[in-house]
């Protein structure tokens, strides 16, 4: 009897607290992409016969997500889902802030993972370099805000002609070898290689360019095989900081790789944020705290970011951080001093534009101001009507405000 009530106490506390227990542990996706994850079928198929809602059933079926955001817009290619401060080169078109990896990351409750699925629009136009380089960026931003995110391959296109169906198959091999264990081949059990490239009669919907609910089924098994939401994540960053010293920055990062799967890690550097080049590549040695010196750099903004690459080639991409570096004759090497009756500015950064000056009481009130001329590191003005007092006097440029107090005796 006493056995019969602890069963029935426990199995009460499983219906009434699981819930409780388990809330806020679901899992979200969000989709990138065009007509394929919008669901086209040309009015032959209902939405529900796509990859993305057949994704959605399954998942939510299995207790593993509570929502799936689609942001796929039929007729969008890779550069329409680049994040919002990208500029794009002449010619390519501009992001759609409602639709772009921006707005994917923005969504409250914020996604678990990304999934980017670009099959063909433009691609007979737009270069294998500049496709991979809008993936690999809209990948980095998501890993950047530490969410994870896959890319899927091309998928065939029969009308498309003979030389831009195998420049399909080229970007396909080409996401694969970049992005391994999270690229998702969309590609090759659809493409009949034995008829130029074409869409698998058994998958195509007739109209030479979208799937039919088949050709759905199998994008559905292979995000589902790739096992998205569930894959852990080998190698995480769990701190980045960059210190400037004089014209050096010293960055220090921490990591997590309990798996003990990294090799070595590459470190990037960038003037615009968007653009990168490797810098230095440093060997994984069982240390969870790593550092870089970069040496010798001129005035300007710097962005920083590290990128992990395990034995298997999969790589993880840390968070972002910026620094400026300031010309070494800045304001804060001016030394300010009372002689006589003449305030003096001493070690002034010799600047190729005039700075302004400005002399005011501790109430904020302007006493004095004016221009300190380019190209000189000393300047005086003469103060014998001014009131014994405490003073401040600021010195500012469109780059730098410095300010030091000042006592007229």
């Amino acid at each position: 009897m006493k056995s019969f009530k602890l069963y029935l106490l426990f199995t009460l506390f499983l219906w009434c607290c699981y819930p409780l227990l388990t809330n806020g542990q679901f899992k979200r996706i969000a989709v990138l992409g065009s007509s394929t994850s919008a669901g086209v079928f040309n009015g032959l198929y209902p939405y529900d016969s796509a990859y993305v809602p057949k994704l959605s059933k399954y998942y939510i079926g299995e207790g593993v997500i509570d929502t799936i955001y689609n942001l796929a817009v039929s007729g969008y290619d890779c550069y329409k889902a680049m994040p919002n401060r990208y500029v794009p080169p002449s010619g390519r078109p501009s992001p759609d802030v409602e639709h772009n990896i921006t707005k994917a990351l923005s969504k409250s409750p914020k996604p678990t993972v990304i999934l980017v699925n670009f099959p063909s629009n433009k691609y007979d136009v737009y270069s294998v370099a500049e496709i991979m380089f809008c993936l690999q960026t809209i990948r980095d931003y998501a890993l950047d805000q530490g969410v994870q995110c896959y890319i899927t391959t091309t998928q065939p296109r029969t009308s498309f002609s003979l030389p831009a169906r195998t420049q399909l198959k080229v970007i396909a091999d080409s996401t694969i070898r970049r992005f391994k264990d999270y690229s998702i081949d969309f590609f090759y059990e659809l493409v009949d290689l034995d008829n130029d490239l074409k869409i698998r009669p058994e998958y195509s919907l007739g109209d030479g360019i979208h799937l039919n609910p088949a050709g759905h089924t199998v994008l559905k098994n292979k995000v589902i095989q790739k096992n998205i939401v569930l894959a852990p994540v080998p190698v995480y960053f769990s701190g980045i900081n960059a210190q400037v010293r004089n014209h050096d920055v010293m960055l220090g990062w921490t990591f997590e790789n309990p798996q003990h799967t990294l090799d070595h890690f590459k470190v990037e550097r960038s003037n615009d944020g968007t653009n990168y080049v490797v810098i230095g590549q440093l060997e994984a040695n069982g240390n969870r705290t790593l550092s870089y010196l970069d040496r010798e750099l001129s005035e300007g903004k710097y962005f920083y970011r590290i990128r992990g690459i395990e034995k298997n080639g999969v790589e993880t991409v840390s968070k972002v951080v910026m620094v400026r570096i300031r010309n070494s004759n800045s304001f804060t090497e001016t030394e300010v001093s009372i002689r006589g009756h003449k305030l003096v500015m001493n070690k002034l950064p010799v600047l190729p534009e005039k700075a302004d000056w400005k002399l005011t009481d501790f109430n904020g009130k302007t006493i004095l101001k004016g221009e300190i001329p380019s190209g000189t590191n000393y300047f005086e003005m003469d103060i014998s009507s001014l009131t014994p007092a405490m003073y401040i006097i600021s010195l500012y440029n469109r780059e730098e405000t410095y300010s030091a107090r000042v006592m007229k005796r």
